[in-house]
Formats: C-alpha cells, sequence, structure tokens
C-alpha cells in the first residue's frame, strides 16, 4: 500500500520578532500563506519490515535520521505503540533551506498520511507531535492562511474566501540556517503588532494590493539582507521592474515579490529571468 500526496510551501506575508523567551526561542507574529507551487510531492509506501527508509531527488537533502520525515514516523510509531515499516520518496521542488517551509511541509505531509492509514491519534496529539518537530510543522498539517503567535504554533486559521495573489517566487539556491537567521535578529519594539496583523488581513480579503504591498513586512530578514548582498540586488531589480513589493519569506533566501496580477507577474518574471544570473530561478504563482 502507498500514498501520494502534494506537499506544499508557504511564505509569510508578515513576520514580527515580538520577544525572546527564556529558553532561547522568539516570540513571532506572522500570517502564513500557503502555496501551491512550488511544491514538493511526498510518497509513502508501506513495507512489512525493514524500517524507514528515504529517498529524494535533491542532493543536500539528508536520507537518514536527520530527515524531518524520518523523525515524523519516528515520534508518530512511539506516541502510537506501533511499529512502521516505510519507504519515504521526496521529489523535491521546493528551494531547501530557504524560508518556504519545504522541509516542516514533507514532515507534515508524512504526518497526516501516518494517521489517515492508521487513525491512532487525534488532531490534538497529531499537532503536539507535529510542534515537536518545528515551529512551522504544525501549520501545514491543515495549511490555508493563518496567523500565528507564540514560536508559530499558536495559530488561527482565516475563514475568509480572497482572491488570488499575482506573486513572483524568486529563489537565489543557497541555504540560510533558520537557527542563524533568529540568533542573528532583533526584537521589534514598534506599534501593537495585533493592528498590523488586522490591517494585512484586511488587504489580502479585498484584495487591496497597494495597501498589502505597504504592509508586507520580515524582521526575520533584516540579517540576511546584511550578510548577503545578493537579496538587496534582488529587491532592487524586482522594484526596478515593476513589482509593488519585494521581502524575503521566512529565514530566507528565497523572495517573493507582489504584483498587480498574473500578466503583471508574467512582464516582471521576464524582466528579471533577462537582468538577474542564470542561477537564479524566476516562478510565478
Amino acid at each position: 500500500m502507498h500514498y501520494t500526496r502534494q506537499s506544499p510551501s508557504k511564505i509569510n506575508l508578515f513576520l514580527k520578532i515580538a520577544g525572546k523567551l527564556s529558553n532561547g526561542y522568539h516570540e513571532i507574529d506572522t500570517v502564513f500563506l500557503p502555496l501551491n507551487s512550488p511544491c514538493d510531492e511526498i510518497t509513502v509506501a508501506f513495507i512489512d519490515a525493514g524500517g524507514i527508509s528515504i529517498t529524494t531527488s535533491s542532493d543536500v537533502v539528508p536520507c537518514d535520521e536527520r530527515n524531518l520525515c524520518w523523525k515524523a514516523v519516528d515520534v508518530y510509531a512511539r506516541r502510537a505503540g506501533i511499529e512502521v515499516s516505510c519507504t519515504i520518496h521526496i521529489e523535491k521542488h521546493i528551494p531547501v533551506a530557504a524560508g518556504m517551509g519545504g522541509g516542516s511541509s514533507n514532515a507534515a505531509t508524512v504526518l497526516t498520511i501516518l494517521n489517515d492509514k492508521y487513525q491512532l491519534l487525534d488532531k490534538i496529539v497529531l499537532a503536539e507531535l507535529a510542534l515537536s518537530l518545528g515551529a512551522d510543522v504544525p501549520f501545514f498539517l491543515q495549511p490555508c492562511l493563518s496567523t500565528a503567535t507564540g514560536v508559530g504554533e499558536k495559530l488561527v486559521p482565516i475563514d475568509f474566501d480572497y482572491p488570488k495573489l499575482s506573486l513572483i517566487i524568486i529563489a537565489p539556491h543557497f541555504p540560510v540556517s533558520a537557527a542563524w537567521a533568529y540568533k542573528h535578529c532583533c526584537v521589534a519594539d514598534d506599534i501593537a503588532v495585533t493592528g498590523q496583523m488586522t490591517a494585512v488581513l484586511d488587504a489580502v480579503k479585498t484584495g487591496n494590493i497597494d495597501d498589502l504591498s505597504r504592509l508586507v513586512r520580515n524582521d526575520l530578514a533584516i540579517p540576511s539582507y546584511k550578510k548577503f548582498p545578493i537579496l538587496s540586488i534582488i529587491k532592487e531589480k524586482a522594484l526596478e521592474s515593476g513589482a509593488l513589493c519585494v521581502e524575503v519569506s521566512g529565514s530566507g533566501p528565497t523572495m517573493f515579490a507582489l504584483c498587480k496580477s498574473d500578466q503583471h507577474a508574467k512582464e516582471v518574471a521576464s524582466i528579471l529571468t533577462d537582468s538577474l544570473p542564470s542561477s537564479i530561478s524566476i516562478l510565478t504563482v
């Protein structure tokens, strides 16, 4: 028996560092937006014996106990009190260590597959296991437009329809450690974040792209701009090409650009393809 599922990515339309906890983790206030492109594909095949085996199309993703998918199977089996033997193949399209949640999404997808097969854990326990794997993993259990606080685990799904956002994803294809980004970020001390996140959601709901472009924010990106000048160059080029706003997603370095329409996004992407190095991937979504 095998299961094949799409494993989506995400961007952070808003990310504010709200504080630092005594355990070293940071409190954030963020708005998650799931994306169906780029996405990975996860195939889990259940076998009679042999433990956990992982393969992947990427040459930089580990296929041993370091992989979050391996850890997802391990924590599920331990909590459910069962033995699980399976092979997992990860067809990678989401940039690795790039701020789009690829590893977290893969782990959440594996958890949902396991629970679909065995049906042994309720949603609360599954969310606890997801959080034990990483702060972004719970979001991907049921990915939808959401706000998140705490370390990212206090999720509030947003229950309204909204117009499609016209986005360009710009991937420089070098890794940035989330731990490094958090270590070098600064806690914000400006106005109350509640109003800011509400304004972001209002802009998304009404399709007010101009307002949204002014509200997009990522405090976690600040150290990356300092360490990697190419990100500032990409941002400048994208704005010059007509994008309404450009920002790093999560810990980066992948960036997203907000455009007026899908046609506008294609036009901006075409200009960027001609003006940026060919090693940088550009995708309209």
